[in-house]
């Protein structure tokens, strides 16, 4: 699964010089969870955001896109991939076929969903929620499965036939205890695992049809405190792991392979040259252990104020990305603060920092200033400056695959600057309806030393969602998105996207329990490649059953 935020660089590149950038922030009553009078007369959304403050989306020093429950469900989402989709400028999309939680107290009861359709989806979700005196629990299990991408592609003279079927299987749990009237307990837990088929079939070479292991597992401790005075304080400790466990075997060929040929069909910068056959280990064990303090508080009247730090320890190990049998450690140091200072009735800002050092670029400093000037209750500007670097992950900085030979990986130094323009405009009409369209354009420039990071985002993309619920219970939306020619970095381009979702739903009693069944249309339009010309996404249809209690 690929996430790219429009045009973003590869390891070490800044983000350009400091950049100054003018929004303009609508309101957005369509992002009301509820579809009530109450909520419909209710205040704008309130969002924690990249200031670590609940702040109004008038108040935030960056563009803020809200997501909520309703739009979730109403767009047939059955990946976090199809969510993001509905972020202007967010372009998201598989390399394969393959694919904060909510507090306990609000999920109370037995949930029921159940999906199939075509291209073998199958899902199933179960939850369930109750509350023991002052512990909130709630536990979940999921499990979905599909045939990933459809039919065989002829593509530069090679007959590409993937093999990446899914399935998913995962238990997750979460308690909250409130201790008493200033202290909360929180909790969480969860397991997976996700085999899921890789490779795919060619008229000359074989990336071999082959069952990838996939595993992961998590927890996290919360503790918050709160007092009458305004200050809040939190300790989190969170700990991840995962593991692949992959073999891919490349060969046997009767000549060598190049560079080129070998990146063209892994995705791989190589140096070197790979003769006869090659056997490539794929585990790789990752394990992640976070622990964060912040402080929040009210200095002055109106202001408010944000500050911590966090200590972060990543560790990798894979003898075949990394040519060694034991850990490799990567630590993380940070502190951070930002101020929300009112200057006028009108006029606010945010003043913000963080300071980090890790163990591949060392120090780094992260300012931030933004401006947010009321020009009515629901229409605001906002002028920001900002500046960040992105540290290049572990097996970019480290990594080289070992096969037959000893292939370092190649990732160059680049720069790159991005300008651009987001629009976002949420309309609704009634209680009942709710329309949001969005247009992002970007421009990069880059030199294109070995990657063409100019074209590694679309220079426009639009989004149009609309639901509308009738009577009797019935729920209608739509979800059309178009994103312009690109090229995902170290792959091919790939053409013009335009795609349209629908869906309709109709609820219903069934016994003492609330009942809704769904029909989805996914890409009704056609089929369209999706990250590689390979991937050809074609149109899917499935039908949703859900049970919820009273």
């Amino acid at each position: 699964m690929k996430y790219h935020s429009p045009g973003s660089p590869r390891p070490r590149s800044r983000l350009g010089p400091p950049l100054l950038a003018l929004g303009l922030a609508l309101p957005a009553p369509g992002l009301l969870a509820q579809y009530d009078e109450a909520a419909f007369l209710a205040e704008l959304p309130v969002v924690l955001s990249a200031t670590r403050l609940k702040q109004s989306r008038h108040d935030t020093p960056a563009a803020v896109t809200v997501i909520d429950r309703h739009m979730i469900e109403a767009s047939g989402a059955r990946t976090l991939v199809d969510v993001l989709r509905l972020v202007p400028g967010m372009v998201t999309g598989f390399a394969t076929g393959n694919h904060h939680p909510r507090h306990a107290a609000e999920e109370q009861g037995i949930y029921t969903r159940l999906t199939r359709g075509s291209d073998d989806i199958g899902d199933v979700l179960l939850r369930h929620g109750g509350r023991q005196g002052a512990l909130d629990y709630r536990i979940s299990f999921q499990y979905q499965q599909d045939s990933g991408f459809d039919g065989v592609t002829r593509y530069r003279d090679r007959i590409w036939d993937n093999h990446d079927w899914s399935r998913g299987r995962r238990l997750t749990g979460r308690a909250d205890y409130q201790f008493n009237a200033t202290d909360r307990w929180e909790i969480q837990a969860g397991i997976a695992e996700s085999p899921q088929g890789k490779g795919a079939l060619f008229s000359d070479l074989s990336d071999p049809p082959r069952t990838q292991d996939k595993e992961n597992n998590f927890v996290q401790l919360r503790w918050e405190r709160s007092n009458a005075t305004g200050h809040e304080f939190h300790v989190q400790f969170h700990r991840d792991e995962h593991v692949t466990r992959d073999e891919v075997l490349i060969g046997p060929v009767t000549e060598a392979l190049d560079a080129a040929t070998v990146n063209q069909l892994t995705g791989i910068p190589l140096e070197g040259t790979l003769t006869a056959s090659a056997l490539l280990d794929g585990y790789l064990r990752t394990q992640r252990h976070d622990l964060e303090v912040q402080h929040r508080y009210s200095p002055a009247q109106g202001t408010r104020f944000v500050w911590g730090g966090s200590l972060r320890m990543d560790r990798v190990r894979s003898e075949g990305w990394f040519n060694r049998d034991d850990w490799l450690y990567h630590h993380l140091y940070r502190v951070f603060g930002n101020a929300e200072v009112p200057v006028t009735d009108r006029l606010k800002l945010n003043l913000g920092t963080m300071l980090e050092h890790n163990d591949i670029i060392g120090h780094d400093l992260s300012p931030r200033l933004a401006a947010n000037y009321r020009l009515h209750d629901r229409h605001s500007l906002r002028a920001a400056w900002s500046r960040a670097s992105r540290t290049p992950a572990m097996i970019e900085e480290f990594g080289h695959l070992v096969g037959s030979i000893d292939a370092n990986l190649a990732i160059p130094n680049v720069r790159a600057r991005l300008q651009g323009i987001e629009t976002q405009l949420d309309w609704r009409p009634s209680t009942h309806t709710m329309v949001r369209f969005g247009h992002a354009y970007i421009d990069i420039d880059s030199d294109d030393v070995q990657e063409e990071f100019s074209q590694s985002a679309p220079r426009n993309s639009y989004l149009l969602f609309a639901s509308h619920r009738f009577p009797r219970r019935i729920d209608a939306s739509l979800a059309w998105h178009y994103t312009e020619r690109m090229q995902w970095l170290e792959w091919e381009s790939i053409d013009a996207i335009s795609r349209l979702d629908l869906r309709f739903a109709k609820g219903f009693r069934l016994g003492h329990q609330r009942a809704q069944l769904a029909l989805v249309g996914q890409n009704i339009l056609g089929d369209h490649v999706e990250f590689r010309r390979g991937n050809r996404f074609d149109p899917r249809i499935f039908i949703q059953l859900s049970l919820a209690p009273d």
